[in-house]
């Protein structure tokens, strides 16, 4: 097997691990703050301005990757590892601030400078059930650099 083919397995091996082992223990939910979700205030946000009107009211959700195995980041509210159950910020007057998350084996809170990837979507439901949900639209970045784990970006500066 060449290296590169056994890279891509270890990462779906990964991959795999990761999205079925919770973060924390049954029946707890992770919101809030620091970098093990019980602290507040040191840890990033993300913050996209310029959306236009029409997607006052509705929710945002952001996937993030910097193209390396343990390089995948979230912007959400909160997430109840008893139910996979992810809770969406609303957008309000052409705004969202999407508390940021590393994910690996879990979620943790995002407080690192980081350029990476990323993507806003955009849906009418404020959670994100295991099933999945429906995205209205999404906007793009190719390259965002957070410092301390928070960036601000306006939309018409995205790809759709």
């Amino acid at each position: 097997m060449t290296n590169k083919k056994f890279l891509l397995a270890i990462l779906a091996i990964v991959l795999a691990f990761g999205m079925t082992v919770p973060s924390c223990s049954k029946g707890s939910k992770s919101s809030g703050g620091g970098s093990d979700s019980s602290k507040t205030g040191d840890s990033g946000t993300f913050t996209l301005t310029g959306i236009p009107s029409e997607y006052n009211g509705m929710y945002a959700f952001l996937e993030g990757a910097t193209g390396s195995v343990d390089g995948y980041y979230y912007g959400f509210e909160s997430v109840d590892t008893s139910t996979n159950t992810i809770t969406l910020p609303r957008i309000s007057n052409g705004k969202v601030s999407l508390p940021m998350w590393h994910r690996l084996l879990g979620y943790k809170r995002f407080s690192d400078d980081k350029t990476f990837e990323i993507r806003v979507n955009i849906t009418d439901s404020s959670e994100i059930p295991p099933s999945g949900y429906s995205r209205k639209t999404y906007v793009g970045f190719k390259s965002v650099k957070f410092s301390k784990g928070s960036a601000t970006k306006a939309w018409k500066d995205g790809e759709l």
